[in-house]
């Protein structure tokens, strides 16, 4: 009795940051496919950027209100010139915005979602509230 009661508080907390990292994680790849899902919807003419930017809130409907979700559709033109894709948020957001119903054939461009995990956690622990999870596509226009 005295060794479970030692090793079961530590054995619980074990499995509670795996399953938060396992959230953390479905997040993430929520994320990415969201914005991979709304780039491929519009790379395809006809579509508006408002358009794109709504399928991503759709699709992240199911853990995240639209309040909760910062998002950007930005021109990724520079990837022609062999720039890289800032990596911050605010870096993206300093980059030229886009029409993507008015865009050139094989104009890059950028959609990136991103979330405070605090905001979409079932259970908010210590040190993860504060965590931001990301998720971003780069594709062109065709």
């Amino acid at each position: 009795m005295v060794e479970v009661a030692f090793v079961m508080p530590v054995f619980l907390l074990f499995i509670f940051f795996i399953m938060q990292f396992g959230h953390a994680y479905m997040v993430r790849n929520m994320l990415s496919a969201a914005c991979r899902n709304a780039a491929r919807l519009g790379s395809t003419s006809g579509i508006t950027t408002e358009e794109a930017g709504q399928r991503v809130l759709q699709i992240l409907s199911p853990i995240a209100g639209a309040g909760e979700v910062s998002l950007l559709v930005k021109d990724a033109s520079m990837i022609d010139a062999g720039e890289s894709v800032p990596d911050s948020f605010d870096g993206c957001n300093g980059l030229s915005d886009i029409e993507l119903s008015a865009a050139e054939p094989r104009q890059p461009f950028l959609i990136r979602a991103q979330v405070r995990y605090g905001d979409v956690a079932f259970i908010v622990m210590p040190g993860f509230a504060d965590l931001t999870i990301v998720g971003q596509a780069v594709t062109r226009h065709e």
